[in-house]
């Protein structure tokens, strides 16, 4: 078991370097392309294009990628012998490691971005308003949200699978669909609460006074506990699998 697990590791390991990499290099690629056409204007700004993009690809790998691979992963571990619990166990440790690989690889990636920003393009200020520092502040600073983060991708990766293999197809587009979703109200989100009444703005202003005081604990709180729940559903779902071929 220990090679298929080498294996399973191994070959999702090359995906999210060549994720990680390809995508830095497109947002490299993106960030010269966008000095070159406008050089000369006075308000021209640099970005840590490079770095946003290798975090997205990052987590892309392993939540959908990985989250979709645990059907083929699952059938072959337990056509090999394998038992249910040992494989949500060994998932566990190759999202955790694939996560701290991927987190260390965007970190060395940050660095070797602002390096290239300030070598190829002396004098261009960068764009605070993409400021990855953020991340890796709020990550490293507090080992606990590192912990959350952590839990969090294991517990989304393990029901996108779960899902995907209970219902197929319709689990790729309804998880899409809420993807979609979430991203259309979060544009519309400030328009939404401009045309509220007064009295709903007040409730949404003492809503946020009272997150921002329990910033810190309530994060964590909200991230284990959705995470258990994600979880416990996967692990119900998982037990119930036919093994196919």
């Amino acid at each position: 078991m220990g090679k298929a697990i080498w294996f399973r590791m191994r070959n999702q390991l090359k995906i999210l370097l060549c994720a990680c990499v390809g995508a830095f290099a497109f947002g490299a690629l993106i960030c010269f392309l966008v000095v070159k056409i406008n050089a000369g204007e006075s308000d021209l700004t640099t970005a840590l294009i490079a770095t946003f993009l290798a975090i997205l690809a990052v987590v892309a790998v392993i939540i959908i990628a990985g989250g979709v691979g645990i059907q083929s992963d699952f059938y072959l571990a337990l056509s090999m012998g394998d038992t249910r619990k040992r494989f949500l166990l060994e998932e566990g440790a190759i999202s955790v490691l694939l996560t701290a690989i991927g987190t260390l690889l965007c970190y060395l990636l940050f660095y070797l971005d602002g390096w290239l920003l300030r070598t190829c393009y002396p004098g261009i200020p960068v764009d605070q308003e993409l400021d990855m520092s953020v991340v890796f502040a709020f990550l490293f600073k507090n080992p606990v949200n590192l912990l959350c983060v952590v839990v969090a991708l294991i517990a989304i990766r393990l029901l996108i699978g779960a899902l995907y293999m209970r219902f197929g197809q319709w689990a790729f587009w309804g998880i899409w669909l809420v993807c979609m979703t979430i991203g259309m109200l979060g544009g519309r989100m400030e328009d939404i609460l401009h045309n509220s009444s007064e009295g709903v703005m007040q409730m949404m202003r003492t809503l946020s006074q009272l997150a921002a005081s329990l910033h810190g604990l309530f994060f964590q709180v909200l991230v284990i506990v959705l995470s258990l729940i994600a979880v416990l559903a996967s692990v119900l779902m998982l037990r119930k699998q036919e093994v196919k071929g």
